[in-house]
């Protein structure tokens, strides 16, 4: 007997020990979570609550129910949520008085499986869903409430688009903004808010109280007309419907690939009516290009520019008057075929104090130091032929310059010489 409870002690204590090292039960039960995809598998409302204030990606892994009368379910401000309802249904427990999921933050509803399904029937009250200053989107699912006395989707204040899925009742109250593109609704659509339709289908009539409605798309069982934004058309169709289409048109395009020397790029406009359909056009292979000079192409496509001749460069000089008052800048030039010869002066106690000064007048010789002299006498160059000044007076002694000279060639371009500094001290050394 003593050998028997011995061993049955035993046998108790290992399996005490064994449960020891199984984590405790409480998250499993409610929800499992992947930390590096940031999502959480829900099994129960609380579960589901959870992962809804935190935010991330959340799968539906059962049917749940919601039996909690006291507590707000919400997507807090600021969180981001995408909920997959995977082919699973969330209820309500009779008598709960809440929405289901109440959306501050952004909340984006999807289905990954077959008839995910958010239903409040059984509350009579409750909507599935309320946006109160938050965002929702909605791709998939079934959103089913009691017609009667509540809604599906009720967009109290906020945004709401609307891709697919099928929904009882929608509400767009005077702060909502709501567009459907997409889904089908089973019974009336009121807004006091803003609301766009650019399709789906719809059972029930629409009511406006004093907001904005317009409708580009879409298949209506209740004539839509008064609703009808101007440039689409309504057609009666032989089944007792109605089909809205928009008269698309296109003029604001947007460059979104540019294109290159091999390939052609693509320009992007959104509908001028509808703001939803988009069209693209073909913007034309360009010519090769070279924005940072080294003669060769930038897109990469291995062509190189001819490296041009050098250009001719001005000559600089500059003389001074007996006190350095004055300082004369002398440009020769080898003929008069440019459109214009300058200076570039820069004030170098101020770099900021920079002027361009363009010389009018040309000279076959100068004077300087009692002396004639021609651009070849200055230059020592035989080839330069004329002289070009410009002449800066009342300098302070501690006057000092930096100075380009350049041509302007008769194609427009620009040619610099060499940047010179002169001081009046050094000029009168």
């Amino acid at each position: 007997m003593q050998k028997t409870l011995k061993k049955t002690l035993s046998i108790i204590l290992a399996v005490l020990m064994i449960a020891a090292t199984i984590p405790f039960a409480f998250a499993a039960e409610d929800y499992t979570y992947d930390e590096a995809t940031d999502t959480y598998t829900v099994y129960t409302f609380a579960g589901l609550e959870t992962a809804l204030t935190a935010g991330g990606n959340i799968i539906l892994g059962a049917d749940i129910i919601r039996d909690d009368t006291t507590v707000l379910t919400a997507v807090p401000e600021n969180i981001t949520a995408v909920l997959d309802l995977n082919g699973n249904t969330i209820t309500t427990a009779p008598g709960f008085n809440y929405e289901i999921i109440n959306v501050n933050g952004n909340l984006t509803i999807k289905d990954s499986g077959i008839n995910g399904t958010i239903d409040s029937t059984a509350s009579s009250v409750s909507p599935c869903l309320r946006v109160e200053g938050g965002s929702l989107t909605i791709d998939a699912g079934n959103f089913i409430c009691d017609t009667n006395v509540a809604l599906a989707v009720d967009v109290f204040s906020g945004n709401a688009v609307i891709n697919g899925g099928a929904f009882t009742n929608f509400n767009v109250l005077d702060e909502g903004k709501a567009v459907i593109n997409g889904g089908e609704f089973q019974s009336e659509i009121w807004t006091s808010g803003s609301l766009i339709i650019n399709g789906g289908t719809f059972y029930g009539k629409e009511y406006t109280f004093g907001g904005t409605f317009d409708i580009y798309g879409g298949e209506f069982h209740e004539n839509p007309s008064k609703y009808v934004a101007e440039g689409c058309d309504i057609t009666e169709n032989d089944n007792g419907t109605w089909t809205v289409t928009c008269n698309h048109s296109f003029t604001n395009y947007v460059e979104t690939t540019a294109p290159t020397c091999t390939e052609t790029g693509i320009a992007t406009a959104k509908c001028d009516i509808c703001s939803i359909a988009t069209d693209e056009k073909e913007i034309p292979s360009t010519d090769h290009k070279d924005e940072d000079c080294d003669y060769k192409c930038d897109y990469d496509c291995g062509y190189e520019f001819e490296k041009p001749e050098e250009a001719f460069k001005p000559s600089l000089n500059a003389q001074t008057n007996a006190d350095g008052s004055q300082i004369r800048f002398v440009a020769c030039v080898d003929s008069l075929n440019y459109k214009e010869v300058g200076f570039v002066i820069t004030n170098a106690n101020n770099k900021e104090q920079t002027t361009t000064k363009i010389s009018k007048t040309v000279y076959n010789s100068i004077v300087a130091g009692g002396k004639k002299l021609t651009a070849a006498d200055i230059t020592g160059d035989e080839d330069m032929k004329y002289i070009l000044t410009y002449t800066v007076k009342n300098l302070p002694e501690n006057a000092a310059f930096e100075v380009i000279s350049f041509v302007v060639n008769l194609d427009g371009t620009i040619t610099y010489g060499e940047t010179e500094t002169y001081t009046v001290a050094d000029m009168l050394a």
